[in-house]
Protein backbone atom coordinates (compact mmCIF):
# COMPACT_ATOMS: atom_id res chain seq x y z
CA UNK A 1 0.00 0.00 0.00
CA UNK A 2 1.39 3.40 -0.98
CA UNK A 3 0.99 6.40 1.25
CA UNK A 4 -0.13 9.45 -0.74
CA UNK A 5 2.45 12.20 -0.84
CA UNK A 6 1.65 15.58 0.58
CA UNK A 7 1.31 18.22 -2.16
CA UNK A 8 4.31 20.53 -2.38
CA UNK A 9 3.86 24.11 -1.27
CA UNK A 10 5.72 26.89 -3.05
CA UNK A 11 7.48 29.54 -1.03
CA UNK A 12 7.86 31.80 -4.02
CA UNK A 13 7.93 35.51 -3.13
CA UNK A 14 4.19 35.82 -3.87
CA UNK A 15 3.39 33.19 -1.21
CA UNK A 16 3.86 34.25 2.42
CA UNK A 17 5.16 31.79 5.01
CA UNK A 18 1.90 30.47 6.40
CA UNK A 19 1.88 28.49 9.66
CA UNK A 20 1.42 25.16 7.85
CA UNK A 21 4.40 25.87 5.58
CA UNK A 22 6.54 26.89 8.54
CA UNK A 23 5.60 23.64 10.26
CA UNK A 24 6.46 21.63 7.13
CA UNK A 25 9.86 23.32 6.92
CA UNK A 26 10.56 22.59 10.58
CA UNK A 27 9.58 18.94 10.08
CA UNK A 28 12.12 18.76 7.24
CA UNK A 29 14.93 20.03 9.48
CA UNK A 30 14.66 23.79 9.06
CA UNK A 31 14.77 26.12 12.02
CA UNK A 32 12.84 29.27 11.27
CA UNK A 33 14.13 32.42 12.95
CA UNK A 34 13.93 34.96 10.16
CA UNK A 35 16.12 32.71 8.07
CA UNK A 36 16.27 28.99 7.45
CA UNK A 37 18.95 26.68 8.68
CA UNK A 38 19.44 23.23 7.24
CA UNK A 39 20.40 20.83 9.99
CA UNK A 40 22.58 18.05 8.65
CA UNK A 41 23.28 16.11 11.83
CA UNK A 42 21.76 12.93 10.43
CA UNK A 43 22.73 13.43 6.80
CA UNK A 44 25.29 11.20 5.18
CA UNK A 45 28.04 12.76 3.12
CA UNK A 46 26.87 13.55 -0.39
CA UNK A 47 24.28 15.51 -2.25
CA UNK A 48 22.16 18.21 -0.72
CA UNK A 49 18.66 17.12 -1.67
CA UNK A 50 16.10 19.87 -1.38
CA UNK A 51 12.99 21.00 -3.15
CA UNK A 52 14.20 24.31 -4.52
CA UNK A 53 10.68 25.72 -4.65
CA UNK A 54 10.32 25.32 -0.90
CA UNK A 55 13.46 27.21 0.08
CA UNK A 56 13.22 30.60 1.72
CA UNK A 57 15.13 33.63 0.41
CA UNK A 58 17.77 33.33 3.15
CA UNK A 59 19.31 29.92 3.60
CA UNK A 60 21.99 29.11 6.16
CA UNK A 61 23.81 25.80 5.66
CA UNK A 62 26.70 26.77 7.93
CA UNK A 63 28.88 23.90 9.09
CA UNK A 64 27.24 21.19 6.98
CA UNK A 65 30.50 19.49 6.09
CA UNK A 66 28.54 16.50 4.80
CA UNK A 67 27.30 18.42 1.76
CA UNK A 68 29.34 17.85 -1.40
CA UNK A 69 26.91 18.53 -4.27
CA UNK A 70 24.90 21.75 -4.52
CA UNK A 71 23.21 21.12 -7.88
CA UNK A 72 19.72 21.01 -6.34
CA UNK A 73 20.11 24.69 -5.43
CA UNK A 74 20.68 25.86 -9.01
CA UNK A 75 17.01 26.59 -9.72
CA UNK A 76 16.10 27.92 -6.28
CA UNK A 77 14.82 31.36 -5.29
CA UNK A 78 17.46 31.78 -2.57
CA UNK A 79 18.91 35.30 -2.47
CA UNK A 80 21.24 35.01 0.53
CA UNK A 81 23.19 31.76 0.89
CA UNK A 82 25.59 30.98 3.75
CA UNK A 83 27.75 27.91 3.18
CA UNK A 84 30.33 28.89 5.79
CA UNK A 85 32.31 25.86 6.96
CA UNK A 86 30.85 23.45 4.39
CA UNK A 87 34.21 21.76 3.93
CA UNK A 88 32.85 19.05 1.64
CA UNK A 89 31.91 21.55 -1.07
CA UNK A 90 34.38 21.53 -3.97
CA UNK A 91 32.34 22.47 -7.07
CA UNK A 92 30.60 25.88 -7.07
CA UNK A 93 29.27 25.77 -10.65
CA UNK A 94 25.66 25.20 -9.52
CA UNK A 95 25.79 28.43 -7.52
CA UNK A 96 26.50 30.46 -10.67
CA UNK A 97 23.19 29.22 -12.10
CA UNK A 98 21.15 30.64 -9.21
CA UNK A 99 19.36 33.53 -10.95
CA UNK A 100 18.25 35.32 -7.76
CA UNK A 101 21.36 34.84 -5.63
CA UNK A 102 22.66 38.19 -4.35
CA UNK A 103 24.92 37.35 -1.42
CA UNK A 104 27.11 34.26 -1.10
CA UNK A 105 29.28 33.26 1.86
CA UNK A 106 31.83 30.51 1.26
CA UNK A 107 34.00 31.34 4.28
CA UNK A 108 36.05 28.39 5.56
CA UNK A 109 35.09 26.21 2.58
CA UNK A 110 38.65 24.97 2.49
CA UNK A 111 38.08 22.33 -0.21
CA UNK A 112 37.18 24.90 -2.88
CA UNK A 113 40.04 25.46 -5.30
CA UNK A 114 38.32 26.77 -8.43
CA UNK A 115 35.88 29.67 -8.18
CA UNK A 116 35.94 30.50 -11.91
CA UNK A 117 32.37 29.21 -12.54
CA UNK A 118 31.07 32.03 -10.34
CA UNK A 119 32.27 34.49 -12.99
CA UNK A 120 29.18 33.48 -15.01
CA UNK A 121 26.78 34.80 -12.34
CA UNK A 122 24.78 37.86 -13.34
CA UNK A 123 23.07 38.40 -9.98
CA UNK A 124 25.68 38.12 -7.19
CA UNK A 125 26.76 41.45 -5.70
CA UNK A 126 28.50 40.25 -2.51
CA UNK A 127 30.99 37.39 -2.00
CA UNK A 128 32.85 36.13 1.06
CA UNK A 129 35.77 33.72 0.61
CA UNK A 130 37.44 34.41 3.97
CA UNK A 131 39.88 31.71 5.08
CA UNK A 132 39.93 29.81 1.78
CA UNK A 133 43.72 29.60 1.48
CA UNK A 134 43.81 27.40 -1.64
CA UNK A 135 41.92 29.82 -3.89
CA UNK A 136 44.54 31.33 -6.19
CA UNK A 137 42.75 32.80 -9.21
CA UNK A 138 40.10 35.52 -8.87
CA UNK A 139 40.27 36.76 -12.48
CA UNK A 140 36.83 35.37 -13.42
CA UNK A 141 35.18 37.40 -10.67
CA UNK A 142 36.09 40.60 -12.51
CA UNK A 143 33.51 39.63 -15.17
CA UNK A 144 30.59 39.64 -12.73
CA UNK A 145 28.47 42.67 -13.70
CA UNK A 146 26.81 43.25 -10.30
CA UNK A 147 29.65 42.31 -7.98
CA UNK A 148 30.54 45.28 -5.77
CA UNK A 149 31.89 43.69 -2.57
CA UNK A 150 34.26 40.81 -1.90
CA UNK A 151 35.98 39.66 1.25
CA UNK A 152 39.15 37.61 0.83
CA UNK A 153 40.47 37.71 4.40
CA UNK A 154 43.42 35.32 4.83
CA UNK A 155 43.17 33.97 1.27
CA UNK A 156 46.93 33.53 1.19
CA UNK A 157 47.03 31.83 -2.23
CA UNK A 158 45.85 34.92 -4.12
CA UNK A 159 48.61 36.98 -5.75
CA UNK A 160 46.84 39.08 -8.41
CA UNK A 161 43.87 41.32 -7.57
CA UNK A 162 43.93 43.50 -10.69
CA UNK A 163 40.63 42.02 -12.04
CA UNK A 164 38.89 43.31 -8.89
CA UNK A 165 39.98 46.95 -9.16
CA UNK A 166 36.44 48.19 -9.93
CA UNK A 167 34.85 46.92 -6.69
CA UNK A 168 33.52 49.25 -4.00
CA UNK A 169 34.61 46.95 -1.15
CA UNK A 170 37.68 44.73 -1.33
CA UNK A 171 38.78 43.22 2.01
CA UNK A 172 42.27 41.76 1.68
CA UNK A 173 43.34 41.50 5.32
CA UNK A 174 45.91 38.75 5.74
CA UNK A 175 46.33 38.11 1.99
CA UNK A 176 50.10 37.71 2.28
CA UNK A 177 50.49 36.49 -1.32
CA UNK A 178 49.58 39.91 -2.73
CA UNK A 179 52.59 42.17 -3.14
CA UNK A 180 51.41 44.62 -5.80
CA UNK A 181 48.48 46.84 -4.87
CA UNK A 182 49.03 49.39 -7.65
CA UNK A 183 46.10 48.03 -9.66
CA UNK A 184 43.71 49.08 -6.89
CA UNK A 185 43.79 52.89 -6.94
CA UNK A 186 41.65 53.36 -3.83
CA UNK A 187 43.51 50.78 -1.69
CA UNK A 188 44.21 51.72 1.90
CA UNK A 189 47.49 49.95 2.61
CA UNK A 190 48.79 49.60 6.14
Amino acid sequence: MQIPKEPKKSLAPSNPLTPDILQALEERGYIIEGRATYECKNTRKGDLVVDSLQLPEKLDLMGCSCITNLSSLSSSNVKDLDLRGCTGVVDVSALAKMKKLKSLCLQDCISILDISPLGESTSIYELNFNYCPDITDVSSLGKMPKLCSISLVHCTGITDISPLKHLDVLDLYGCTGITDFSSVPHADIE
